[in-house]
């Protein structure tokens, strides 16, 4: 496996006693994929091929949001430049190089086509959310999205009833 990824023969043993973390002289399928994810993307892309790296990457991505308390649908906004709902395949790109550097356009079109579902070229935020807690095995948290509303209250206006609230689609009952 080490020969196929470009490690020159003769790097081999020293290179075992690294990935031989435990040293009982063997490396057990948790000590190599340790070091397999610690590799640089290009090498985990020839060991897995491009859609595990796409997948490990959209998981590590959803591990982070969920470390960090930052609802993944506030990443679909940040990057979503147009102001559309929808992310571009270069926009989706953008999010994913910002988190590791030098995947190749393989591993990026994977990715984009883990997240669009529809197939319709482009990413909107349900299919990105989905993807992430998809790729998260359910891990990413659920952060329910809020927004201040100032209300005045009419005059008559009775506790329990239904309060229109100008601008947004929602009646208030308070």
């Amino acid at each position: 496996l080490l020969l196929i990824i470009g490690i020159p023969a003769s790097d081999i043993p020293r290179l075992f006693g690294i990935i031989d973390t435990n040293s009982d002289g063997n490396i057990d399928f948790e000590e190599f994929v340790q070091w397999l994810y610690a590799q640089p993307v290009d090498a985990k892309e020839k060991m897995l091929g491009s859609t595990a790296v796409a997948k490990q990457l959209l998981r590590e991505i959803a591990d982070k949001l969920n470390a960090d308390g930052t609802p993944p649908e506030a990443l679909f906004a940040s990057a979503n430049v147009r102001l559309d709902g929808l992310l571009s395949s270069d926009e989706l790109s953008r999010i994913l190089l910002a988190y590791l550097p030098g995947l190749s356009t393989t591993v990026l079109s994977e990715a984009f086509y883990l997240c669009d579902w529809d197939h319709s070229g482009w990413i909107n935020v349900e299919e990105f959310v989905s993807a992430l807690r998809r790729e998260a095995g359910g891990v990413l948290q659920e952060v329910a999205p809020t927004i201040d509303v100032l209300v005045t209250v009419p005059a008559g206006w009775r506790y329990g009833s239904q309060l229109p609230v100008a601008g947004l689609n929602y009646l208030a009952v308070l």
